[in-house]
């Protein structure tokens, strides 16, 4: 089977299952067409109008805006969780949420930044489920990045499991050049909870996925502060994912002729 004209980010297998995220609103003319592989006269199609709402496809931001705040963090190695803007699947059936664009506002450059994404187990206990690339800002201002350079990451989210996004001043195996300094500004007292974790110089912890975060540093569960940093994710809502009609009701494969 194949098909023409499917809404952008879709695409469909030789066995006519369609998979993908939405990428574009609108009114799409779509062609699928089946044959038996044996006799080019023996093939089938339908055309149909399939219509992509805007509520199709949702973009949360987690996280702030990549604007200046009032200080970054006086200590050289930090990793950061934010515990108040975070994503739980309330669909009641799973979801796979692609990790789109990066921002945020850097007060240092030539320092790494690794940004991740974590499963939320409980209070305070996370899992890394997803490790995007590390970026060093060459120039101080604001800064957004996609989550990777190749290709795109996507995490299964089943119904009522919460995530979270957050970063580390630092490589994803905690390592960091010579001097690097902490890159990311916050407002002190803000109105997100962050769970943190520094020190003055050297590792404070390491990341990989499908475990929580290896811990060398202090770690202060609970602080106050609204860091400059966010993290978008692209959920396709999953009530929302099939064209009008019932297509497994339409006739697709071929009439085999005796």
């Amino acid at each position: 089977m194949s098909a023409t004209g499917l809404p952008d980010g879709l695409s469909m297998d030789v066995s006519g299952n369609i998979s993908g995220v939405f990428a574009k609103e609108g009114s799409f003319e779509v062609t699928v067409e089946a044959d038996d592989g044996q006799d080019e006269n023996n093939e089938s199609e339908i055309t149909f109008i399939w219509t992509v709402d805007p509520s199709a496809t949702l973009v949360f931001t987690l996280g702030n805006d990549a604007e200046p705040m009032d200080k970054r963090d006086d200590w050289k190695s930090n990793i950061v969780v934010n515990e108040t803007d975070i994503f739980t699947n309330s669909f009641g059936k799973g979801v796979n949420v692609e990790i789109g664009t990066v921002e945020f506002y850097a007060a240092a450059i030539n320092s790494p930044v690794t940004p991740f994404v974590v499963k939320v187990n409980g209070n305070n206990n996370f899992t890394v489920i997803a490790i995007g690339d590390t970026r060093q800002a060459s120039v101080m201002g604001a800064q957004s990045f996609p989550f990777v350079d190749t290709g795109t990451i996507t995490v299964p989210v089943q119904p009522d499991e919460t995530i979270a996004v957050g970063f580390i001043d630092a490589n994803a195996d905690g390592s960091s050049p010579n001097g690097s300094e902490s890159v990311v500004t916050f407002d002190e007292g803000g109105t997100d909870e962050v769970w943190y974790v520094g020190q003055p110089s050297g590792q404070v912890a390491s990341l990989t996925v499908g475990q929580a975060p290896q811990l060398f540093g202090a770690l202060e569960r609970d602080l106050s502060r609204d860091y400059a940093f966010s993290i978008s994710l692209i959920v396709p809502n999953p009530n929302i994912t099939t064209p009008p009609g019932d297509l497994e009701n339409k006739v697709f494969l071929p009439v085999v002729t005796k």
